[in-house]
């Protein structure tokens, strides 16, 4: 470049269309502007600025502004041109030839340097460069970080006089150590510039279709074959608090919300519209979304301030969702308030804390009711179990009917697929549409399919119409959103194809009953080193992601287009399939972290034992191809460097033992006492029994609690701990001794008097306990399986989690112990007595409770199969929930009074003569059941033989019918909404129909396209 004194125009042309990802624009051209009003030559440059520029507008700058250098910062899309802006906003390529047309005009006037600051822009760079001195263009994607430190480096070498190749090598050098160090390439002009044809540029119409991407409020105009649904929605919203609106993945829910029900109620001027997604922190997006009405004069910093003040009060409860909008709609009197919580799911899928599901729940519900306050959600149909689980929303719910997005019809596809083309003036050739149809089926997922495929139709019209060639071009509505993410992967180098591959496992959630779900992750969380790519696969030319900014910490996010991407491109499921067991162990370490995080860091959540040994193996083994956070890496190092601590100190404490052994007559001393106290335990009768037993096991309880310290060191700071298997304490008296940790197994405690010992977590596997007295002992975590506690006095006693498998427990009493969660697996409990005993979740499966007392006693939940309750007495126990299958409670067994509610049983169990079931509201599983109305949301039925059965009424939500024979099963009126009915045998589509919400289930292909179904 020349370098005399005239001033030298610098002009800006920056381009972001609101259907690209969201580029640090702004920053790139702030800090250079800064940079040329520093620099020591800044009186020879002037900077210009145009801002979304079309077509016309690119060349109209440069004949306004004059200028000597053009900058260029947005897209670039590589052989398909850089990315400028259409009439609406949107993206629209203009490919090299073009470009190099007009630069060999404006050559002439003076144009010197092009500086294409994008993308893949080195096709560009080399088509200008036949005519333009300097052209500056890049080989690969490059980041936001890359793009501004190059371009301000760059124009800082100009503004100080040097020339475009040093600049240039200025520039390059700010990239080093970042991954696109070598991606900015410097094209010059060549002597004889090889002359190239040029075609005429084809001005496309802008593309009605969306992709993957939902319809928003200003596509409505584009938005076919839903208005009938959208008539309904309306309605509902007019009357009801709540409108929910379900459907399966891909039915096109947010669509219809924005661009059906949104713009029809805008048109109102009745209406405020706000809308957030719960996301991971769903207090914090729902803040966010309030202070933008009630203070939409504040600046983001402000906003961010106020924003997490408010989720905090709302989040404790110290300010109600009724009294924010209240203050909202007494500023804007006349107005109606529409909040919209689109995505529901992720309430359930990225906030994993299920006391924050809740209480989020139960702050919008508390709303409802309000006058002039609607609630709009969006749910996927196979989280509605989740939703119908929690008692309060499914109340709410079942008021206020939810709005189900069914299936569209051939017509109403026709027009979808139609009308925007012939409303910009488009046409199809003959019968293409018919085939288009016949290619979208039934088969579940094809809708956003069917929209992809439109759109690469629309790029590939020729003279205003979309034709049969172009359709088999692009693989047809099933291979066509396959195929290009294929064609993407493969024109990306093979670094880059590892880094994609860690980025999109990044993106993905891993199904746990459900589908694999996307999940949206910070440039942190994918890494930064991965960001220039994350930009390239946002872009208009790859649409594979989706970047925006968290608006509360201003991270930068990512996130899959649309989750067809993940049921349909193989090599994505291939990549899931294949590494979703070290997935698994990634996101386990990651939740870790962030526990951690949350707990401001406590040394009590770093990890340890078996914990850290994994998470260090992992990232040893791993990390490469599963990136951890920084965060997580953060957890690791603080946990080895809390383990290497205490390693130090447990070496430093041999130093005790090594001065210990020059007194040579202390251990010689200490086992001579231990000796004396063994041999008095084991002696018949005689006193000392209790403080001999003591001083052998007191230092017991550290032991059982630091496993790791060394016996020899423990035992002379804490005490002995001696194991003392079949000691002989017969007729003992115990009472009040604290013996936890130590172990007895086989010991002898026959009559012993034990009362209110502490035995937590001892070992007492097969001891003999008969007739001893241990009334209020602690026993928490003890094991005692295959002990002897015949008759036993076992009043009051602790013995919650306890292990008591194929322990004999006959005619001991338990009366009023706490048996929480304890295991009594094929224990004996003949005559026991248990009544008032808390038997909460208890595993009685496979025990001998014959002519046991159960009155009054809580089993809820409790597992009873193949139990023997023959002569038991349950009068008055609450067995709500309690599987009874298998079990014996024949002979004279007392279940009057029983709290049965809910518990399932099946033709092998056996109950009293004149005992019926069905009006404890128990529930029969088996052929020609009647469950008639019945709860059995989530229930397992799994290859169960149900055929005849009534099941008309039943809630069944995420009920799991795969395997089960359905033969002639009346399903009128059920709720299926989310149940799985994959290879349920015998089961017609008459029947399915006959059911609630049938669309919502989930089924086998085959079994879709019975039903005329598709997702």
């Amino acid at each position: 470049m020349s370098n005399n004194t005239r001033v030298k125009t610098i002009l800006v042309l920056a381009v972001n269309p609101t259907n690209t990802s969201r580029l640090r624009l702004d920053k790139e051209v702030s800090e250079i502007d800064e940079g040329l009003r520093r620099a020591n030559k800044r009186e020879r440059f002037k900077l210009e600025q145009k801002w979304a520029v079309r077509s016309r507008d690119f060349y109209r700058a440069i004949l306004d502004s004059q200028p000597q250098i053009v900058h260029f910062c947005g897209h670039g899309g590589g052989e398909d041109g850089i990315v400028l802006e259409d009439e609406t906003g949107q993206a629209a390529f203009v490919r090299a030839d073009a470009l190099s047309s007009m630069f060999k005009l404006f050559a002439v006037k003076g144009v010197e340097c092009v500086l294409l600051n994008a993308c893949y822009s080195e096709v560009q760079a080399e088509a200008i460069s036949q005519h333009i001195n300097y052209v500056i263009g890049m080989n690969q994607a490059i980041g936001d970080k890359a793009a501004i430190n190059f371009a301000v480096a760059f124009y800082d070498a100009l503004g100080a006089g040097e020339e475009v190749e040093f600049a240039f090598e200025l520039g390059c050098s700010q990239l080093v150590g970042l991954k696109e160090h070598q991606t900015p390439v410097l094209k010059k002009k060549l002597i004889h510039p090889v002359s190239i044809e040029i075609e005429p540029e084809v001005i496309l119409p802008p593309n009605p279709y969306q992709g993957l991407s939902a319809f928003q409020e200003q596509d409505a105009q584009f938005f076919f074959g839903q208005e009938t649904f959208v008539e309904c929605l309306v309605q509902a919203t007019r009357k009801q608090p709540l409108v929910a609106v379900m459907g399966p993945s891909g039915s096109g829910k947010s669509s219809v919300v924005f661009a059906g029900l949104i713009s029809q109620l805008r048109m109102e001027e009745t209406w405020l519209i706000e809308s957030f997604r719960p996301g991971k922190q769903p207090f914090d997006e729902l803040a966010y979304t309030l202070v933008r009405q009630l203070e939409p004069e504040l600046g983001k910093t402000e906003q961010v301030i106020k924003t997490a003040k408010l989720a905090e009060s709302l989040k404790k409860g110290e300010i109600t969702l009724q009294q924010v909008t209240s203050r909202i709609l007494q500023h804007n009197p006349n107005k109606n308030l529409l909040l919209v919580a689109d995505q529901f799911e992720e309430l359930y899928t990225l906030c994993q804390i299920k006391e924050e599901q809740e209480r989020f729940v139960d702050t919008l519900l508390a709303a409802i009711h309000q006058t002039s306050l609607t609630l709009v959600l969006t749910l996927r149909a196979d989280f509605y179990s989740y939703v119908l689980s929690y008692r309060p929303f499914r109340d709410v719910l079942q008021q206020f009917t939810p709005q189900l997005l069914s299936s569209m019809s051939r017509e109403e596809l026709q027009t979808a697929i139609e009308q925007p083309a012939q409303k910009l003036e488009v046409q199809l050739e003959a019968h293409l549409t018919e085939r288009i149809l016949d290619d979208v089926g039934q088969e579940p997922g094809n809708l956003p399919l069917l929209e992809f495929a439109l759109t690469r139709l629309w790029e590939k019209q020729q003279n205003r119409v979309l034709t049969h060639q172009a359709y088999d071009e692009i693989g047809g509505v099933k291979k066509a959103l396959a195929n290009h993410a294929e064609r993407v992967y493969c024109k990306l180098s093979e670094t880059e194809q590892k880094q994609a591959q860690r980025i999109f496992l990044q993106l993905v959630r891993l199904g746990e009953g459900t589908e694999d779900t996307r999940q949206l992750a910070t440039s942190a969380e994918v890494g930064e080193e991965n960001w220039g790519l994350v930009t390239y696969l946002a872009g208009y030319k790859a649409r594979l992601v989706v970047t925006g900014r968290n608006e509360q910490s201003g991270e930068e996010t990512v996130e899959v287009v649309h989750e067809a991407l993940i049921r349909e491109w193989q090599r994505l499921r291939g990549w899931i399939d294949e590494n979703r067991d070290k997935l698994k162990q990634q996101r386990k370490i990651e939740a870790a972290a962030k526990d951690w995080r949350d707990q401001r860091k406590s040394k009590d959540y770093l990890l340890q034992g078996k914990r850290l040994t994994q998470a260090k193996v992992f990232r040893q083994e791993y990390s490469n191809t599963y990136p951890l956070s920084p965060l997580a890496e953060e957890l690791i190092r603080e946990s080895l460097k809390q383990k290497r601590c205490r390693q130090f100190q447990a070496i430093s404490f041999l130093v005790i033992p090594v001065i210990a052994v020059l007194a040579v007559l202390e251990p010689r001393l200490r086992e001579e006492v231990i000796g004396n106290d063994i041999a008095i335990i084991n002696k018949e009768g005689g006193a000392g029994k209790r403080q001999a037993l003591e001083r052998l096991v007191k230092g017991c309880w550290i032991a059982l609690r630091f496993k790791w310290k060394p016996n020899y060191l423990s035992e002379r700071l804490f005490g002995n701990c001696r194991p003392l298997n079949q000691a002989n304490l017969t007729g003992s008296d115990l009472s009040g001794a604290n013996l936890s940790g130590a172990n007895l197994s086989h010991a002898n405690f026959t009559k012993a008097n034990i009362r209110s010992a502490n035995l937590t977590g001892v070992d007492l596997s097969g001891a003999n306990l008969t007739e001893a007295y241990l009334w209020d002992a602690n026993l928490t975590k003890a094991y005692l399986w295959g002990a002897d506690f015949t008759k036993a006095n076992l009043h009051n006693v602790n013995l919650n989690g306890a292990s008591l498998g194929e322990a004999n427990l006959t005619e001991a009493d338990f009366n009023g112990a706490n048996l929480m969660g304890a295991n009594f697996t094929e224990a004996n409990l003949t005559g026991a007595n248990l009544m008032g005993t808390n038997l909460t979740k208890a595993s009685f499966n496979a025990a001998n409770l014959r002519g046991a007392r159960l009155d009054g006693a809580n089993l809820s939940d409790a597992k009873l199969s193949s139990a023997d309750l023959f002569d038991t007495n349950l009068r008055g126990a609450n067995l709500s929930g309690a599987n009874l299958s298998s079990g014996n409670y024949y002979g004279n067994a007392k279940l009057g009074g029983a709290k049965l509610k809910g518990s399932l049983y099946n033709k092998e169990t056996k109950f009293p003569q004149n005992f019926v079931p069905t009006n404890q509201q128990m529930h029969l599983i088996g052929p020609n059941v009647n469950l008639s109305g019945a709860d059995l949301i989530s229930a397992n039925f799994s290859d169960v033989n149900l055929s005849g059965a009534n099941l008309s009424s039943a809630l069944l939500a995420g009920a799991n019918f795969s395997g089960a024979n359905l033969s002639n099963v009346n399903l009128s009126g059920a709720l299926l909404a989310g149940a799985n009915l994959m290879e349920a045998k015998n089961l017609t589509p008459e029947q399915v129909k006959s059911a609630q919400m049938w669309e919502a289930a989930i089924y086998d292909e085959d079994f879709h396209a019975k039903l005329g179904l598709k997702l």
